[in-house]
């Protein structure tokens, strides 16, 4: 089973990323993922924030404690191309996330809404594993 995490940076990729690790699930999960030209899985899964506002706040308190000082006008343009405004980019969040979850065979995930194992584990048919359930660069 291939399964691939489509969600935006600063939504909890890298928490899916080691919860598809611990499950020894074969994910393709980061950033670079947008940049596959045609997507090929059986599954996939996209983290989501609570809201648009969140997931922005997030991006905008990451790149303050951007130890290179790339700036997030900078950080804008490498991640998405553009240095466009706050609201253009809630409007891609926005946009991102309703056209991803349609997509068929996907999960949706908010960790902030509790989301964890059992939905995860439900998904791709995989028992629950013992061990607490990683959540990774929740602080930025």
């Amino acid at each position: 089973m291939k399964v691939i995490g489509i969600g935006l940076p600063r939504t909890g990729t890298t928490t899916l990323k080691k919860a598809l690790e611990i499950l020894e699930v074969d994910a393709e999960v980061g950033d670079y993922v947008h940049f596959i030209p045609k997507w090929e899985a059986d599954k996939f899964i996209l983290t989501v924030r609570k809201d648009k506002i969140v997931w922005y706040d997030s991006v905008m308190r990451w790149d303050g404690k951007n130890k290179m000082g790339v700036g997030i006008v900078h950080q804008r343009i490498k991640m998405y191309g553009s240095a466009m405004p706050q609201s253009y980019w809630m409007e891609i969040y926005k946009f991102h996330s309703l056209t991803c979850s349609k997509l068929p065979n996907c999960l949706v995930v908010c960790w902030e809404a509790g989301d964890g194992w059992k939905e995860l584990c439900e998904f791709l048919g995989k028992p629950i594993p013992n061990v607490p359930f990683p959540h990774l660069n929740s602080s930025l």
